[in-house]
């Protein structure tokens, strides 16, 4: 309590010194907006069991913006499928209150952000189902992202392959090389793709992060030599041909997968279509959070998109 007092060890005749001005540490105040009482509570549960956290609950947007009024949090968790609420306008209101505010969100469908949320600097991604002890993993990652200026979120659709498709959609089997004229963009937008898988595998501490099209190896980042990211390139063309395999066994023929994933022990591989011809795939530790990566990923793709499209 403020103002109590102790004394020195050993020394009963000093003087006090004021409990306040001991060291103390202080918990970082984290906001929890989930109209689902119980999973809100299992999150302040699990975060304060967990690490140096105090959470307090919301259960809808009004509560929530009267949380922040005259305080400051280190990190608000909202619910982007909160009841009778515009989870855009509810985030643009909490940064209207607090900048510099830090934003984990929970997708509606899995771990699929729309647009017009991500464009508002969202610092991480939590899933429901989660994995427990993912739980502090991902605070922690958010808390230590920036937080950019907001961007204004779209006036429309304005760009339909910004969000990448779920598992099927109809398309070629599988990526075919570069004609010259797509090979000629790429070299001249190179630095460019390079720079924004070189900032995936420092956000996600990738092994290797690498862009295909076809067999080719278009760019890559990571701390994998260029011989063992050419290996995996061959692997990730051969799981795609698998995909299209799979979607003609189940009558979808000239259908791919947009997304891959496998894992192992001491490994996690995930691809994700970027272009109708470029592949994006991430080689990174299994102890990484699945959501995230997807996340990042997602985030990388429709980034490579604009370089390219804007060319």
């Amino acid at each position: 309590m403020v103002g109590a007092i102790s004394r020195r060890p050993g020394c009963s005749g000093e003087e006090p010194i004021p409990a306040c001005c001991k060291e103390a540490k202080v918990s970082r105040q984290v906001l929890a907006v989930d109209s689902n009482e119980a999973f809100a509570v299992l999150l302040k549960e699990g975060l304060e069991s967990q690490g140096d956290y105090e959470v307090t609950i919301a259960l809808d947007g009004e509560t929530a913006l009267q949380a922040m009024e005259g305080r400051r949090w280190d990190l608000v968790i909202v619910d982007l499928g909160l009841p009778e609420e515009d989870p855009g306008a509810l985030i643009q209101a909490m940064r209207q209150r607090q900048p510099d505010l830090h934003l984990i969100c929970i997708p509606v469908d899995e771990d699929r952000v729309p647009p017009e949320i991500a464009a508002l600097d969202v610092q991480g991604v939590l899933t429901k189902p989660f994995f427990f002890p993912d739980l502090p993993k991902v605070v922690e990652e958010a808390l230590s992202r920036p937080v950019r200026p907001a961007a204004p979120a779209p006036a429309g659709p304005e760009e339909p392959e910004a969000e990448v498709g779920e598992e099927a959609e109809m398309a070629p089997p599988s990526p075919a090389p570069p004609s010259p004229e797509q090979r000629a963009t790429l070299q001249e937008h190179a630095s460019q793709l390079t720079e924004h898988l070189k900032a995936l595998s420092r956000e996600l501490s990738a092994d290797a992060i690498l862009l295909t099209a076809g067999n080719e190896l278009v760019a890559y980042a990571g701390r994998f030599r260029r011989d063992e990211v050419e290996t995996l390139a061959r692997l990730v063309m051969e799981s795609w041909e698998a995909g299209a395999r799979v979607a003609a066994a189940l009558g979808r023929e000239g259908s791919r997968f947009e997304q891959s994933l496998h894992e192992g022990a001491d490994y996690l591989l995930y691809s994700l279509a970027a272009t109708d011809d470029l592949i994006l795939s991430v080689a990174t530790r299994p102890d990484r959070p699945l959501g995230m990566v997807r996340y990042r990923t997602r985030e990388t793709a429709q980034a490579l998109r604009a370089v390219l499209g804007g060319s």
